[in-house]
């Protein structure tokens, strides 16, 4: 998936997408998802299938656990991926700043 969007991003905007761009698209496929999954764009509807939405993103499999054990995982995506990017000029692509978390 990721690939797949960055080839398609680079092709309309003729650079390479930064988290906040897979962050931003991420989360308007999984409330598609999850309205689809519904059948309907009612609130409560939503919000019960986006406790059990499943979708492949750019950045991992997005779900939200319905557990309490631990407390901080109910309905959090648990596995998000997070990086510290150091950039050192304007406009500089995601790929040539560097990764300073994690090493």
């Amino acid at each position: 998936m990721s690939r797949a969007f960055t080839k398609a991003f680079e092709a309309k905007f003729n650079r390479p997408p930064n988290a906040v761009a897979m962050e931003g698209y991420d989360g308007l496929m999984v409330v598609a998802e999850a309205i689809k999954a519904a059948g309907s764009t009612d609130r409560a509807a939503i919000q019960e299938a986006m406790r059990k939405v499943e979708w492949d993103g750019t950045r991992g499999k997005i779900h939200f656990p319905q557990t309490t054990d631990p407390a901080w995982k109910f309905q959090q995506w648990p596995e998000v991926p997070i990086f510290v990017i150091k950039y050192t000029k304007p406009n500089q692509p995601p790929a040539d700043a560097a990764i300073l978390w994690p090493r």
